[in-house]
């Protein structure tokens, strides 16, 4: 007998749930863990409260190979995943809410975290983690090696947010 899927939309026994997050470009999110329809809605909000010209940078990168050979369609990678996954740098404070790998390539989201926190930090958590992405993308040298977790490159990504808009008190888009 088959296990019922997991609540919130996760999948099932047979592999992840699929669901377009950027359908026009093609671009889908892998829930592993968590409510994936409530997270793709988040993120489309954020995504569109992004500058177009921000938006536009993102996808012209995501369009580059990372690498030779690379697969077309399987980049950019967006997974909705457990926050206890072995994925996620911790850090100081044991915790990740959101990861950029593979030099922007690759994000992931910790479903447990982001659940508990809410809304407000959610979209705070996909625009910080699209702010690292940009970086990558301008090839700005704080993100030029493939860790970008020096606190000096967070704090660039928080400029890069207020640049864009984002109010990092009030954790809103500014109006």
């Amino acid at each position: 007998m088959k296990n019922p899927a997991p609540k919130g939309n996760a999948g099932t026994d047979t592999g992840p749930a699929h669901i377009p997050l950027l359908p026009r470009h093609g671009i889908r999110l892998f829930v592993v863990d968590g409510d994936g329809p409530r997270f793709a809605n988040l993120f489309r909000e954020t995504w569109q409260r992004l500058p177009l010209w921000a938006r536009c940078r993102l996808l012209r990168y995501w369009r580059t190979p990372f690498c030779k050979g690379q697969p077309r369609g399987m980049y950019p990678a967006f997974e909705l995943i457990s926050g206890k996954s072995d994925f996620f740098w911790r850090g100081d404070s044991g915790n990740a809410w959101g990861q950029c790998g593979m030099r922007g390539y690759s994000l992931a989201f910790a479903a447990d975290h982001l659940a508990e926190a809410g809304e407000t930090e959610t979209r705070y958590t996909v625009a910080h983690e699209l702010a690292h992405v940009y970086m990558f993308a301008i090839k700005d040298p704080s993100h030029a090696g493939d860790d970008a977790t020096a606190e000096w490159a967070h704090d660039l990504v928080d400029e890069q947010l207020t640049e864009w808009g984002y109010d990092l008190d009030t954790r809103s888009w500014t109006p």
